[in-house]
């Protein structure tokens, strides 16, 4: 786990154990606005010695720090595709 300077949680990898080994499986990256409310979520597979994009979120606030929706992405042949 990585965490920014407010102690919002900014990063999580999760691993499996194959042939004796730990192997990255799953990547969870969050941002936060300036209200330290968290603004967008990506995750990652680890796919042949590589992380690749499945989908994100972006969490969308009004003025006053309430969320008001999300927007909700797949990464598709090489770009993020709105759902």
């Amino acid at each position: 786990y990585e965490y920014d300077e407010k102690n919002n949680e900014t990063l999580e990898i999760y691993y499996s154990y194959k042939n004796g080994e730990w192997i990255p499986s799953t990547k969870r990256e969050y941002e936060y606005n300036e209200g330290n409310h968290k603004t967008l979520f990506v995750r990652s597979e680890y796919k042949d010695g590589e992380w690749v994009y499945n989908y994100k979120i972006e969490y969308i606030f009004d003025q006053y720090g309430n969320q008001t929706g999300t927007l909700t992405y797949v990464y598709e042949n090489g770009q993020w595709v709105k759902q």
